[in-house]
């Protein structure tokens, strides 16, 4: 049972969008889906977004502002920039539902503009959050090491999607270790 329609904000109608983006494709998020999904009426969504395309831009920046400010936030509060590049690459591994909202919106990227665009902004702005960690760390190569660990996270946000009962959080921290160790010759 969804909340009661009066009770939907905005940002509850740009959450469903988002969990509901692994299962039907950015083509499949239409108002009328969607509202069943929360369980209210359509005209709930007409209160807060004038199309479709509000809605998108809305999902965005809520996927931007949880998957990359809030983490970077979270990475902030460590001490260490070793830590950080660590813990990144363990929670890359266990967020299994943002994990499928990213496979979601790399997916698109190849269709939609939009997405690219978006998704190209992120992934900047993500790259160069790694870039000063190695660059904080003293890596002779800060944006080649960079680059290679940031390549290895998006390979295990794929790879935590489809084989995540493989994948073990000690690995994965080993191997970031491994990148970090490797970054200082």
């Amino acid at each position: 049972m969804g909340k009661q329609e009066g009770s939907l904000g905005p940002e509850d109608w740009a959450e469903a969008a988002l969990r509901a983006l692994p299962e039907l494709g950015l083509r499949g998020l239409g108002v009328e889906p969607l509202a069943r999904r929360i369980g209210v009426t359509k005209g709930s969504f007409y209160w807060h977004y004038r199309n479709r395309a509000e809605l998108l831009s809305a999902m965005w920046e809520l996927w931007e502002r949880v998957g990359t400010d809030q983490v970077i936030a979270e990475l902030a509060s460590l001490d260490e920039p070793g830590a950080r590049l660590e813990r990144l690459m363990v929670l890359a591994l266990r967020a299994t539902d943002e994990v499928a909202v990213e496979r979601a919106i790399l997916g698109a990227t190849a269709h939609d503009a939009q997405v690219a665009e978006v998704y190209g902004r992120v992934s900047r702005r993500r790259l160069a959050f790694v870039v000063e960690q190695f660059e904080a760390l003293g890596a002779s190569h800060p944006v080649d090491a960079a680059t290679s660990f940031y390549a290895e996270y998006v390979g295990v946000v794929q790879l935590a999607e489809l084989h995540g009962d493989w994948l073990d959080e000690g690995a994965v921290a080993r191997r970031a270790r491994r990148a970090i160790e490797a970054s200082r010759e």
